[in-house]
């Protein structure tokens, strides 16, 4: 469980759950003990990814700042 140093935030603690140590779960709880729980299925490790996944077209009319 994760816990947030400083109290001003918009969150209380965050669970992460594994199941063979793939992730299974997790479950925010908000500063008004709102709980937010999500279930991840069929999440895969390792598996290749192609690199056309990670390329970027800046859109027109955007400022770059640094390339």
């Amino acid at each position: 469980m994760l816990k947030p140093k400083t109290k001003d935030t918009l969150f209380d603690s965050l669970r992460l759950s594994f199941r063979n140590g793939i992730i299974n779960d997790m479950q925010l709880i908000d500063s008004v003990g709102q709980r937010t729980n999500i279930l991840f299925t069929g999440v895969k490790a390792n598996e290749p990814i192609a690199a056309s996944k990670f390329q970027f077209q800046i859109p027109k009319g955007a400022d770059v700042i640094q390339e």
